[in-house]
């Protein structure tokens, strides 16, 4: 598992990425939802690997932190 301040940093990268790699900019409504898609979609898969309430914990600890991170950034 990453540290949260590489999560933070693949999911700034990948928004960053997908804004200016695409028409994001020129489709507003669209990057909105395909980054809030990037983002439900890393919690997700996070959630999937849950094999009980402490590991719910430990998650909920880890993307606390990564959040923490990106207002770091």
């Amino acid at each position: 598992m990453k540290t949260p301040t590489e999560k933070a940093q693949e999911l700034y990268y990948k928004v960053r990425d997908y804004i200016y790699t695409s028409n994001a900019h020129f489709a507003e409504d669209d990057c909105e939802k395909n980054c809030a898609i990037l983002v439900a979609t890393e919690v997700k898969e996070s959630l999937q690997r849950n094999t009980g309430y402490a590991q719910c914990v430990i998650d909920l600890e880890y993307w606390e932190q990564v959040i923490v991170e990106l207002n770091a950034m």
